[in-house]
C-alpha cells in the first residue's frame, strides 16, 4: 500500500542542513527554498519529519525513527545507484539503515551533528589533519565509477569529519550538477585524472577551512582579511581552473604542508609579498569558474 502523503515546504537547507528562517538559510545566505507538493509519512519505517531535497534523481528527508533521528536518502532513478558493501575507510561515515522501499533504494545516516559548510570554517592545521581521511574516501569513490561528493556530504558525526559513504552515484554527466567539488573539466565528461583529484583535494580543503564552497569570488580560506597566508596561495593554485595552471598531484599535498609549515606571525614578509600574487590567484580563479560554468 502506498504511503499517504501532506503537503509540505522544506523546514532545512539542502546545502547546510539547518533549520530555515522565513524559508531562507540564515547560513548560506539569501537562499529561498521552494515548497514541496507533498512527502511521504514513512519510509520503510522511518517517520519522515520534513523532506529537504527533491529533484529529478533523489530525495532528501529529515527522519526518526525511535530516539534516532536520520538523514534519508532516496533514489528515483534506483538503476543508477551502487550500495557499497565494503568495510568502511575512517574518513566514511556509515548508514544505519539501507533497503529498498516501494522500487526505491534508500539510505539513513544518523543526522550529522554539523556540516562543512558552515558560518566559521576550521583552522587551517585542523583543516588540513581532518580532510585527509575525507579526500581518501573520495578517492575511493571516484575509482569505484562513482562522482565528486556534494558539500553536505561533507559531515561532522561524533567529533570527526567525514564523507556520507555507501551511496554511489553511477557516472554520468547530470550526476555532476549538485557537485562545485568538481573540476571544471569534469563537468564536460571527462573521467577523473590526475589533475582533477588535486582540483578536488583543494576544494574539500577550502569548504572545511572556509565554511563555503569553492564558488564565485572566492575568499582566503585562511580567514585572513589583510594578509593572505601561504596557505590561501597553495589551496588557490590547486583550485585553477585551467588544468595546465593547476598544481600537479604529486606536489599539491607538500605544498600545504610546505605553508601550514611558514603559517607564523614571524613570516609577516613572506606573507605581504605573496599578497598580491594571491589576491591575482583568487580574483582570477573566481572569475574563471565563472566564465567556465557558463560555458557549458
Amino acid at each position: 500500500m502506498k504511503d499517504s502523503s501532506t503537503r509540505e515546504g522544506s523546514e532545512y537547507c539542502p546545502v547546510c542542513l539547518r533549520p530555515l528562517v522565513n524559508a531562507g538559510c540564515t547560513v548560506c545566505g539569501d537562499l529561498t527554498i521552494t515548497p514541496f507538493e507533498s512527502r511521504p509519512d514513512r519510509i520503510a519505517g522511518w517517520t519522515c519529519e520534513a523532506i529537504i531535497y527533491r529533484d529529478s534523481r533523489e530525495e532528501l528527508f529529515r527522519v526518526k525513527k525511535g530516539d534516532v533521528v536520520g538523514l534519508l536518502r532516496r533514489s528515483l532513478m534506483g538503476s543508477h545507484i551502487a550500495l557499497k558493501d565494503m568495510d568502511p575507510l575512517s574518513g566514511e561515515v556509515f548508514p544505519v539503515d539501507e533497503g529498498v522501499h516501494e522500487g526505491a533504494a534508500f539510505m539513513v545516516w544518523t543526522w550529522p551533528e554539523a556540516t562543512a559548510v558552515n558560518t566559521r570554517g576550521v583552522k587551517p592545521h585542523r583543516a588540513y589533519e581532518a580532510i585527509g581521511p575525507v579526500y581518501d574516501a573520495v578517492l575511493e569513490r571516484l575509482e569505484r565509477g562513482g562522482t565528486e561528493p556534494q558539500p553536505w556530504e561533507i559531515v561532522n558525526a561524533k567529533g570527526r569529519w567525514g564523507l556520507l559513504a555507501g551511496w554511489e552515484r553511477v557516472e554520468m554527466p547530470q550526476e555532476l550538477s549538485g557537485s562545485c567539488l568538481a573540476a571544471p573539466e569534469r563537468f564536460r565528461g571527462g573521467a577523473p585524472t590526475d589533475s582533477s583529484k588535486v582540483y578536488v583535494h583543494a576544494a574539500l580543503l577550502y569548504l572545511l577551512a572556509s565554511g563555503r564552497p569553492p564558488l564565485g569570488l572566492l575568499a582566503p580560506p585562511s580567514g585572513n582579511r589583510v594578509n593572505l597566508d601561504p596557505f590561501d596561495i597553495a589551496v588557490a593554485r590547486g583550485l585553477w581552473p585551467q588544468v595546465e595552471g593547476r598544481t600537479r598531484r604529486d606536489a599539491f599535498s607538500e605544498a600545504v604542508r610546505h605553508s601550514l609549515g611558514i603559517h607564523s606571525p614571524g613570516k609577516k614578509l613572506l606573507q605581504m609579498a605573496g599578497a598580491a600574487l594571491g589576491i591575482g590567484l583568487l580574483l582570477a580563479i573566481g572569475y574563471g569558474l565563472s566564465t567556465l560554468m557558463a560555458s557549458l
